[in-house]
């Protein structure tokens, strides 16, 4: 028998260590197990653990703090987003959710990388800066979904990610690719649209908006033609009906007397608005005799110039002079 299993001071060590390993059970099991292996000061307060108790796992290197309210229980680092997205909401304070991007990128976008986290508190709320988060202080937030981590819903962090977006083009994108993935219902993106009240890119939502909610493809065809006209081309023929191998289907644009096709094509066609550099690259590819070019609906928003450039040299290559 061991001296320390012999004597009480080895009995309360025993018992010091059982109750320590009962503890960080309960710990994991009620929280960290379902929080990304991270749990907060204030969480195990109500779980009833004393200062003393976690700085003993503190200094004992079971537990690390890896920010400010913010302690794990499964290593030194941070491991996935979902954890940098708990971590951020814990240690900003002030009720803070995730929103924009972040947002987004909670409720399953895929194919879009983001270093920064973007939470948002009310105005008047108390809150803290942290390092890789920014903080959106707003005067109505709105509704915010609870469960898991919170967040804003799908349409509010759409319009808000377009918004803070640091480009035109990268805020098209991420509406884009939002309702081609079917995290927003593009009415509830309409309505939410509506609702919004200042915004320094409302000149560009509100054409890329309903493009993106409607697949718009009567309002970008009419673009198209305002378009060619400012530049003098002839007037095409539209929707024309032919017959291919797969049955009929409909040209939305046909100079017929030049061979040249146009396509005006809708979100639903792309995952996102990456792929408006592939469309102008086959372009370049196809233009000849009887071309056929595609330009992604919301190009004639963000970049029109270089693909009314191709549609121009496919005309002259049929033949037509200005």
């Amino acid at each position: 028998m061991s001296a320390e299993s012999s004597t009480p001071f080895g009995d309360h060590l025993r018992h010091r260590r059982e109750r320590g390993l009962v503890r960080r059970q309960r710990v994991h099991e009620e929280l960290a197990d379902h929080q990304d292996n991270l749990v907060s000061p204030a969480q195990l307060a109500q779980l009833g653990l004393t200062y003393d108790e976690v700085r003993a796992e503190l200094d004992a290197g079971r537990w690390h703090r890896v920010g400010r309210k913010t302690i794990s229980t499964g290593g030194p680092s941070l491991v996935g987003q979902d954890a940098a997205f708990r971590r951020a909401v814990w240690d900003v304070g002030g009720a803070a959710c995730l929103d924009g991007v972040s947002s987004l990128l909670a409720w399953g976008l895929q194919k879009w990388d983001e270093e920064t986290v973007h939470v948002s508190v009310e105005a008047g709320a108390r809150y803290h800066h942290t390092g890789g988060v920014r903080v959106h202080v707003l005067r109505r937030r709105g509704a915010v979904v609870s469960a898991g981590i919170p967040r804003t819903p799908p349409d509010v962090a759409s319009l808000r990610a377009a918004m803070w977006a640091r480009s035109d083009r990268a805020a098209a994108t991420l509406l884009a690719m939002a309702v081609q993935q079917r995290l927003v219902e593009p009415g509830r993106l309409l309505r939410a649209w509506r609702d919004v009240g200042r915004c320094h890119r409302r000149a560009v939502l509100d054409k890329v908006v309903p493009l993106v909610a409607d697949g718009a493809q009567a309002l970008s065809e009419i673009d198209f033609a305002e378009l060619g006209r400012s530049r003098g081309w002839p007037e095409p023929d539209r929707q024309v009906v032919v017959r291919t191998v797969r049955g009929r289907t409909y040209l939305d644009v046909r100079f017929t007397a030049y061979g040249v096709i146009v396509e005006v094509n809708g979100v639903q066609h792309y995952e996102s608005l990456a792929t408006m550099d592939d469309a102008l690259r086959r372009n370049n590819h196809a233009a000849g005799a009887g071309t056929a070019l595609e330009i992604p609906a919301v190009a004639l928003t963000l970049a029109p110039q270089s693909f009314l450039d191709q549609v121009e040299a496919a005309l002259h290559r049929g033949g037509w002079h200005r």
